[in-house]
């Protein structure tokens, strides 16, 4: 019984040091530059990795906006990682015109340090034989179903601390302090 005792303290003491790992104070608010790493790519086309620009990134009140590669779009969403949720997203994207056809995709976030953060990002295409109707959509689409797991890597370029706030102006990312 007391070894049950000690392994539960263990636990519990592992537990708190994981979630200390992950505090939304670790990620500053501001302007960071995304790079893309592919971990495993089983999709044709493969899916796209390298150099991503500029995002802007908030964090506060438990939770960290993240700025993510969007593959339905060929643009840049946004995902909201909170810690009641263990820094963890998931969304469910129906693929137009291609009946019981989806795209899932899983975010979740890796070490922080202070230059910086990792998120990891998980696709799963389902559904996609036989219908042409999503790559003409969304040219980067697969040929079919498949899995690509990516690690987005954030590098802190400008902190955006109080009172200003991250912006986006014609594609521009930046602090602005109004």
């Amino acid at each position: 019984m007391h070894r049950s005792l000690v392994t539960l303290v263990i636990s519990a003491l592992l537990g708190i040091g994981c979630s200390a790992a992950h505090e939304p104070r670790d990620v500053a608010t501001g302007i960071y530059d995304l790079r893309v790493r592919g971990e495993v790519d089983a999709c044709s086309p493969s899916r796209a990795t390298g150099e991503m620009g500029l995002v802007g990134i908030v964090s506060g009140s438990g939770v960290v906006n993240v700025g993510v590669p969007d593959v339905t779009s060929l643009a840049m969403s946004r995902v909201s990682l909170a810690a009641t949720a263990g820094f963890h997203s998931e969304a469910i994207t129906a693929i137009e015109g291609c009946d019981g056809a989806s795209v899932r995709r899983a975010w979740t976030l890796l070490e922080t340090t202070s230059s910086g953060f990792g998120l990891a990002m998980t696709e799963e295409w389902t559904g996609l034989a036989g219908c042409d109707a999503a790559r003409d959509r969304m040219p980067a689409a697969p040929e079919s179903d498949c899995r690509a797991e990516r690690v987005l890597d954030y590098s802190l370029m400008e902190t955006c601390e109080a009172p200003c706030a991250v912006r986006v102006s014609a594609g521009v990312v930046g602090c602005s302090c109004e």
